[in-house]
């Protein structure tokens, strides 16, 4: 089944994500252990899909490689602090986007944190991280090979934004 859209626990993205068409995703505070990255630029990589490369506009050449939470965890479906959606200008969670940071330690060894998804306002391009409370959710879940060729989770059913 080829995939129309990427989906989040909070949003839908389009691809070619209408992020990455519009302009840079700000994030007025850093990422924890990326100072003075602020400006960020999301590309699909569509031979790879659900990942996608976050790069620094400020920090050239920082890149992250990053993917939908849902497409690698079924359930995942984090509570997001008000503090959080106010950063990034949302007064509600629907319309919002996840991102996960993914991190590669060999060719066959991956995982993705789930404990500090990113949480992105694509009306008003702003960004965050946030870092949950819940141990549900792990900084090192590990990607299987399903995960990796986008075929884990609940996002390929494209659901509709959730409401909070």
């Amino acid at each position: 089944m080829t995939r129309d859209k990427t989906s989040t626990s909070v949003g839908v993205l389009d691809p070619p994500t209408t992020i990455a068409e519009r302009t840079a995703i700000h994030f007025a505070s850093s990422m924890p252990g990326l100072d003075r990255a602020h400006d960020w630029q999301l590309a699909e990589l569509a031979e790879a899909r659900p990942f996608f490369w976050l790069r620094s506009q400020d920090r050239p050449p920082l890149t992250l490689l990053v993917v939908d939470p849902r497409c690698v965890v079924d359930g995942y479906d984090p509570e997001l602090p008000d503090a959080a959606l106010s950063q990034v200008g949302a007064a509600a969670a629907s319309g919002c986007v996840l991102l996960a940071t993914v991190t590669v330690a060999s060719a066959s060894e991956a995982t993705v944190n789930l404990r500090a998804p990113l949480l992105i306002n694509p009306q008003r391009m702003l960004g965050t991280q946030v870092i949950l409370e819940d141990p549900r959710w792990p900084v090192r879940h590990a990607l299987t090979a399903s995960d990796q060729e986008g075929q884990g989770g609940p996002s390929h059913a494209r659901p509709e934004p959730q409401g909070r």
